[in-house]
């Protein structure tokens, strides 16, 4: 997954919905991540969306240096109508 320039970061700071927003165009799609700031714990949401491969595991080990409570995941395959693969 090569990125194809920086990855860009915004704060909305409007109450109900402070937090930081970043998203970035990789060579097979995007990603993109967004962190709710205002909830205990923060909230969190990263979406990868690219036609490669993909070791969700990889992801999931990334993940951990934020110290989750609780991750839960949907895996789909985008080439055969959007099959949802797992989910947790």
């Amino acid at each position: 997954m090569k990125m194809l320039g920086k990855p860009s970061a915004y704060y909305c700071n409007k109450k109900g919905n402070r937090g930081l927003t970043c998203v970035t165009a990789i060579e097979t799609s995007h990603i993109a991540f967004h962190c709710w700031d205002e909830t205990n714990p923060a909230q969190l949401q990263l979406d990868v969306y690219t036609c490669a491969e993909l070791d969700e595991q990889i992801v999931l080990e990334h993940l951990k240096s934020f110290q989750p409570k609780n991750i839960q995941y949907k895996y789909y395959d985008r080439e055969n109508n959007f099959t949802l693969i797992k989910e947790t």
